[in-house]
């Protein structure tokens, strides 16, 4: 709980082009899902600083943000800065009917008593749309960069149908996003089971974790091939992308901090910025001198492909790409 709090946790949505990216395409898996009736009340659990609520058009529907760091620039959106457990939905959001959590199960200690509560306190035809990360693209993406000690909960597909099952819910849609944070998120929205009784058989893949294993190995194994590649280059590089995962990164490629020149990032927000734990300050390249023919390394794998690109216009010697496919 201390880690959620104003003192600890400075992330905001709004600060990332990436995270407006991905909640556009939460938004469109919303809208093929709703169906069409009137809804009244609308929670987005999770939502930090109301990105997702500001940008979601549906007429004449009372919004809701629950989040021990809320915040909203919109006086339309009622603020909670409480847990979703300290909150009583039947009172405080007028029993509502559409439900939102997008990248906060994931969180969540435990998710049976988080679901009971939203079953108990939420209209009879509320409709719920979870977006959390995949497992199994993180594990097709080799992105164990991205195992954090935040992330209590990994979901794949069916452990998701067995918890919608066991809680009382069914399924809707669901829907993976390629493209998503972590490697790749999950999307799916889904109501209450009311009427079946016939449970979802849940049935452990071994297979998984088998691929869990030689996938976490071979991707350790380029982590050294590419830290020993840099190391022993006879030049030293820039790293180019200040991603949320990148102190993560740079713990599995332990670079000689000798062999790196600056941390760039085109975000002027993030400009002689810092991480707790990483050395270099953060640089925009138009406050510096970057020198032509000079070696990068790309350290947003979401913006891989962006930050390719971007980095032409410096005329480069080399460019380490850390994407395992």
């Amino acid at each position: 709980k201390i880690m959620y709090s104003n003192s600890f946790y400075n992330y905001k949505s709004k600060s990332s082009t990436s995270t407006l990216s991905s909640i556009s395409v939460f938004i469109e898996f919303i809208a093929k899902n709703l169906h069409k009736k009137r809804y009244s009340d609308c929670v987005d659990i999770g939502g930090n600083d109301s990105l997702l609520l500001e940008n979601l058009k549906i007429k004449n529907v009372n919004k809701y943000l629950i989040d021990p760091v809320a915040h909203s620039d919109s006086k339309k959106i009622k603020i909670f800065k409480k847990l979703l457990e300290n909150i009583n939905l039947n009172i405080k959001c007028n029993t509502p009917d559409i439900i939102l959590c997008r990248h906060t199960l994931e969180h969540v200690e435990d998710t049976k008593v988080f679901l009971k509560k939203l079953y108990s306190e939420t209209s009879n035809d509320c409709i719920y749309f979870f977006e959390v990360p995949s497992l199994d693209l993180m594990l097709q993406k080799y992105r164990f960069d991205t195992i954090m000690h935040q992330h209590i909960n990994y979901f794949h597909e069916d452990s998701i149908r067995n918890m919608l099952s066991i809680n009382n819910f069914k399924l809707i849609n669901l829907y993976n996003y390629h493209q998503g944070p972590c490697g790749g998120s999950i999307m799916f929205c889904f109501k209450k089971d009311i009427t079946t009784t016939k449970k979802f058989k849940f049935k452990r893949n071994n297979d998984r974790l088998k691929k869990f294993k030689s996938n976490y190995i071979f991707f350790l194994k380029q982590m050294k091939l590419m830290e020993n590649l840099i190391n022993k280059s006879e030049s030293k590089i820039y790293l180019f992308g200040a991603s949320l995962m990148l102190s993560n990164l740079l713990y599995f490629l332990k670079i000689n901090d000798k062999k790196i020149i600056n941390l760039l990032d085109d975000d002027l927000n993030k400009h002689n910025k810092s991480y707790k734990n990483v050395k270099h300050r953060i640089k925009h390249p138009s406050k510096i001198k970057v020198e032509k023919n000079s070696s990068f390394l790309i350290t947003s794998a979401e913006s891989s492909r962006k930050i390719y690109n971007r980095l032409q216009k410096f005329v480069p010697s080399k460019i380490f790409n850390l994407i395992i496919t």
